[in-house]
């Protein structure tokens, strides 16, 4: 094993000089051995990083079999998406029951809310509005709609939830 020219003394870069089977690990150990030195004097790096690369994982398949979906809106949304499935799992709660029960009290006040607005601007009792989808509404009305889900979702009182989530 050598120094390879070129580099630093501080952090040489090393390179095998014959094919023997231990010079792999032995240049591989010294050229990262400051990262080694971080892992071991600290305690809070876990030893073991298989937890990490198991929650990673399904990321990275979806990633690779998702080929038509290579955005960076994409990749979060599904990100934010693996995130609360894995944090409701932790927490021992089904993530399909509890994005169920969320999903409906959420659609129910949002509905409520549009219906009591529609009933405020025509002074008549209503039992249907509709919510509007931003892509069909002119740049204009996106500004003033009253409607968009966004507008209906903004008062929700997400603390119930997140406190079902992480209970003390």
């Amino acid at each position: 094993m050598r120094k390879a020219s070129g580099n630093s003394e501080k952090n040489p870069t090393w390179v095998k000089t014959r094919n023997v089977p231990a010079a792999k690990p032995c240049v591989y150990y010294l050229n990262a051995r400051e990262d080694f030195a971080t892992f071991l004097g600290s305690s809070e790096i876990p030893p073991c990083t298989n937890k990490v690369e198991r929650a990673i994982r399904g990321v990275t398949i979806l990633r690779k079999n998702s080929l038509h979906k290579h955005s960076a809106n994409y990749m979060e949304a599904m990100c934010m998406a693996l995130s609360i499935d894995a944090t409701l799992r932790e927490n021992g709660i089904d993530p399909f029951k509890w994005l169920q029960k969320y999903s409906q009290a959420l659609f129910k006040h949002m509905t409520a809310k549009g219906l009591s607005q529609v009933w405020k601007e025509t002074g008549q009792r209503k039992n249907k509005f509709s919510i509007r989808l931003p892509e069909k509404l002119e740049e204009a009305d996106k500004k003033i709609n009253k409607y968009l889900p966004e507008k209906l979702a903004e008062d929700f009182d997400m603390q119930p939830w997140l406190d079902s989530i992480f209970r003390a």
